[in-house]
């Protein structure tokens, strides 16, 4: 037999197919179904099989044609054909002859007869590839006469094969017989133990016989001795029930089936026993033809009970499937039998019961390209046991296209045979309406929130451009000669104006926190000299109002610590800002302390994660214990009367709680009326790998006013101001006049271009929203338009009152140097000048004097190159932790270089920028100095899309790597 050989089954039913293709395949035969005799043609014909298993009764073509078929065609007439029949007529054997069909099996068919028959078929097919002998014989069957053409194998075959059925049918009638008696002996025994009464009439309705029993037919009745002779009617009202239950009717029924002229009877009684209903079931049926009856009769109060309990269940489970629109099916394997809800009915528009559940049915309801799914689903289920859920389109008897979900999953019995597929079919058409009106709405929330957005940072320009002309003109007054109630007065306006940007910055914080949009900076920092320098202002405002103010940290708190010290110290100054306010009297105590899961047991390994408490203490009102839970929520303050001693919005303490919880922290406070507010909070943070060391100087210096022997790199710069604003122009103008500068002003980014290409500037503070050009457009001009090549490198610094999240990246990505948002202060403005001009000097002078390739005989120092001895003081003397740095740096080397190599080719100065500054991070981590000097001058080439200059570095940088991995295997090695 060859490999390839398979069985073709030809059945148009889905489940006997599938039943005959589990029997075959469980065998190891190879199997393909074809569901006509048309499909099952075309197949044999590309695919010769080695035996065909066909049904006769089959739409269009029957088996008996595709037989004829078979036998007809050249290629295939040598193939077995076994027909699938119930032999109810003998005309089935002559048929099967005439139309060449090899054996027949009977429905329901013996799953081993027909394996034995397939693989005895499969066994001869060499000996069958044989022309046989035609024989022509006479044949009288069923009294009638035949004339027969068949060959003689064939001939044989079916013949024996409907012997060999008869056989099997006689020995089945044999065992039926032999059972039959058996049950006969098994009946009598068990009637004569059942708890039911039972008894033998005659054809008159006396008793003749009784089993043990009968003779106590009531609960509680009392025994009735000598029943043999007597009536029904006589026992059943001494014995059945109390006498105000009329019996007449029930005994006349009973003795009617005993005479001959009912068939059969049966009635449930409802009877009164000890103050209880309980219920009795009664059944009467005829003995023979010549009269007599056999009655039965038992308490079914029980079962009564369970069926009302149990159509209450069901009722129940009809009203939740009604309710959640949820039918139920169930498919048997045995039988083929599909049993459906009513709630499946109602869900496909039909009255339950009006019409015969199948699978079949079921799936011309669903939508084409839905029902195949839904069949490779239960098909999957059916030989794997795979539980399913599948979402398909149906549609309604009605014409309504709904939405269906239907789960289900396959049962098995003790022999791994699929026993039943239970599932249901719920109608989720409106929840998935519902799921797109909730994207909708989404999307128009998403949309609402840009726009909220837009108008935050609009609104953040609008009010921050007036305000800095109010805080800039108040600030530059007050330092004129006034009065003393003018100062007073210019002091309030101050006052006033400080209070609205510190509102105004509220505003915009939680509208960020709001949207998900504020995200936390990852940066090493020195915690005391970060809270020192946050109080010192608070000091101030303290000892203004005679408070102490004392700071406590534990000796346990690491100094250098990784995390966000910005937001970490705009919760503490808010806290003691309140503390402040509402404490008349004493002072304010700020401890800081490791929690209890920051400490580490001995022994262990320190974990990097530490988290802090904060405490912040105050002898001020207190507040009371109602309001404590509610303190932290929006526009909620400490004081709501309508005439409050303490102004507030009502937003701090909301904003710090969420920034608190976005440090992975909590905070609450302690309070009592009169006795001062503990205000606590915890933030989770790391512990810095390496300490923090100042940042490498630059190459040119950016000179700091007042220092000895040095001018004031501001002193006599040219700068250019774009500044739409009047007031502001005119603040900016005074501010830079008074530091030594020489200031020239636009109006907008169109003139601010126009006055460079007509003279030259040191300098430019570009305001970003400006009209006509807008700052961000006019500096991507000035970097990139071959126009203004000779000030393509003028430090340009953004001066803006945009403050969203993004706003300073997207600003310095478009060519800007620095940023400065208003209300401007005069400090923070020069500060950032500065810093501008040394990041261009530092940027000229690597172009002026470009690093030479190091070479043996004037090569650096070896710790400039890696310094190990100071990167191991660092660690402790942690000389395995060093390890672990070094073959980290050398897996992550060569693939941060190809990537900054792909980026410089491409031309990707933002990848650039990014990778250049990861090298200085991994350099300062690592102890190579020279490394974090090439990257720095990398990223700041990058940072002004300079391709060169760019390019030159990289092979510096690459040249370096080489050397720093060169060092730091010869340390793992020894």
């Amino acid at each position: 037999m060859p490999d390839h050989a398979y069985i073709l089954i030809v059945e148009d039913s889905p489940t006997q197919a599938l039943r005959l293709e589990q029997l075959l395949l469980g065998s190891g035969l190879s199997v393909r179904v074809a569901a006509s005799a048309v499909e099952a043609l075309a197949l044999a014909d590309e695919n010769p099989p080695a035996v065909v298993v066909s049904d006769i009764l089959m739409p269009g073509m029957d088996g008996y044609e595709l037989c004829r078929r078979i036998r007809a065609s050249t290629k295939l007439a040598h193939i077995p054909v076994i027909l699938l029949t119930t032999l109810a007529d003998p005309e089935d054997i002559l048929k099967g002859l005439k139309s060449g069909a090899t054996n027949f099996v009977t429905k329901p068919y013996d799953p081993d007869l027909l394996l034995g028959r397939v693989r005895q078929l499969m066994s001869e097919l060499d000996l069958r590839r044989a022309k046989g002998q035609k024989a022509e014989l006479d044949i009288v069957f069923g009294g009638k006469r035949h004339h027969v053409s068949a060959d003689a194998r064939q001939m044989a075959d079916l013949l024996l094969s409907t012997y060999e059925n008869a056989v099997i049918q006689s020995r089945a009638l044999d065992r039926a017989n032999k059972d039959l008696a058996e049950k006969e002996a098994l009946l009598r025994a068990v009637i004569a133990s059942l708890p039911a009464q039972i008894m033998v009439l005659d054809a008159q309705g006396r008793i003749t016989a009784t089993n043990e029993a009968w003779e106590h037919m009531g609960r509680n009745s009392p025994l009735i001795p000598g029943v043999l002779g007597r009536t029904f009617g006589h026992i059943a009202r001494q014995g059945l029930c109390s006498e105000d239950i009329a019996l007449d009717s029930v005994a006349a029924a009973v003795h009617e089936v005993a005479a001959g002229t009912r068939k059969n009877f049966s009635s449930e009684l409802c009877v009164q026993s000890d103050g209880q209903q309980r219920w009795l079931l009664l059944y009467a049926s005829p003995m023979s033809d010549r009269g007599g009856a056999v009655v039965t009769h038992m308490d079914i109060t029980e079962s009564k009970r369970a069926e009302q309990a149990l159509r209450r269940s069901e009722a129940n489970l009809a009203k939740a499937q009604h309710l959640a629109m949820l039918g139920s099916f169930e498919w048997l394997s045995k039988g083929d039998a599909f049993i459906w809800s009513d709630e499946l009915y109602r869900i496909l528009g039909y009255q339950p019961g009006s019409v015969q559940p199948g699978r079949d049915f079921l799936l011309r309801h669903l939508h084409a390209e839905d029902s195949q799914a839904f069949v490779k689903c239960l098909l999957d289920t059916a030989r794997r046991g795979t539980p399913f859920e599948l979402q398909f389109r149906f549609m309604r008897q009605d014409g309504v296209e709904r939405i269906g979900l239907c789960q289900a999953e396959a049962e098995f019995d003790a022999t791994g045979k699929l026993s039943r597929i239970l599932g249901t079919v719920q109608d989720v058409t409106r929840q998935k309406l519902l799921e797109r009106e909730l994207v909708r709405a989404k999307e128009a929330a998403e949309a609402g929130s840009r726009v909220k957005s837009e108008f935050l940072a609009n609104m953040s320009h609008e009010i921050r451009t007036p305000l800095n002309g109010i805080l800039g003109m108040t600030e530059l007054t007050l330092r004129t000669g006034l009065t003393r109630e003018q100062r007073e007065y210019l002091s309030m306006v101050k006052a006033s104006a400080d209070a609205l940007a510190t509102l105004v910055g509220d505003i915009l914080d939680f509208s960020r926190i709001e949207a998900g949009k504020l995200e936390l900076e990852r940066k090493d920092f020195r915690l005391r000299e970060i809270l020192q320098a946050a109080l010192k202002p608070m000091e101030m405002q303290a000892e203004a109002k005679g408070l102490h103010l004392t700071l406590r940290i534990d000796p346990a708190v690491p100094e250098h610590l990784h995390g966000d010290a910005g937001r970490l110290r705009q919760v503490l100054l808010n806290l003691v800002s309140n503390a402040i306010k509402f404490t008349p009297s004493g002072g304010i105590d700020i401890d800081v302390l490791p929690t209890a899961t920051s400490h580490t047991p001995s022994g262990q390994e320190p974990d990097h994660k530490f988290e802090l408490l904060f405490s912040v203490a105050d002898t001020g009102i207190g507040i009371d214990t109602q309001l404590q839970e509610r303190v932290f929520d929006i526009f909620t303050q400490g004081d709501s009367s309508l005439s409050r001693q303490y102004e507030g919005t009502g937003l701090g303490l909301a904003i710090s709680r969420q920034l608190v919880e976005l440090m992975g922290g909590a905070i609450w406070v302690e309070s009592a009326i009169g006795q001062g507010a503990t205000f606590n909070f915890t933030v989770a943070l790391e512990r810095a790998i390496a300490p923090i060391t100042a940042k490498p100087e630059s190459r040119v210096q950016a000179q700091q006013p007042g220092q000895p022997g040095q001018a004031d790199p501001l002193m006599g710069l040219r700068v250019l101001l774009a500044e739409d604003n009047l007031v502001n122009q005119h603040y900016a103008s005074i501010l830079l006049k008074r530091q030594g500068c020489l200031t020239t002003t636009a109006a907008n980014g169109r003139e601010a271009l126009d006055k460079l290409a007509a003279e030259p500037f040191d300098l430019v503070l570009m305001d970003v929203q400006m009209p006509e050009m807008d700052g961000v457009k006019a500096t991507r001009i000035i970097r990139n338009d071959p126009a203004y090549a000779k000030v393509r490198n003028v430090p340009i610094v953004a001066m803006t009152a945009h403050a969203m999240q993004g706003d300073r990246e997207r600003f310095l990505e478009s060519g800007m140097d620095e940023y400065v948002s208003k209300p401007i202060d005069q400090d923070d403005l020069f500060k950032v000048m500065r810093a501008a001009l040394a990041k261009r000097r530092d940027a000229a002078a690597e172009l002026a004097h470009p690093a030479q390739p190091h070479k043996a005989d004037n090569a650096p120092e070896d710790d400039a190159v890696l310094d190990v001895r100071k990167t191991l003081d660092r660690l402790q003397g942690d000389n395995e932790f060093l390890g672990v740095l070094y073959k980290t740096f050398l897996e992550d080397a060569p693939n941060k270089l190809a990537s900054l190599e792909q980026a410089i080719t491409d031309q990707d100065y933002t990848k650039m920028v990014r990778e250049s500054h990861a090298f200085q991070g991994a350099a300062g981590t690592v102890g190579a100095a020279l490394l974090r000097e090439v990257a720095g001058a990398l990223e700041s080439a990058s940072r002004q899309r300079q391709a060169e200059p760019a390019r030159q570095h990289f092979r510096e940088l690459k040249d370096m790597v080489a050397r720093i991995c060169e060092r730091m295997r010869a340390h793992i090695e020894s």
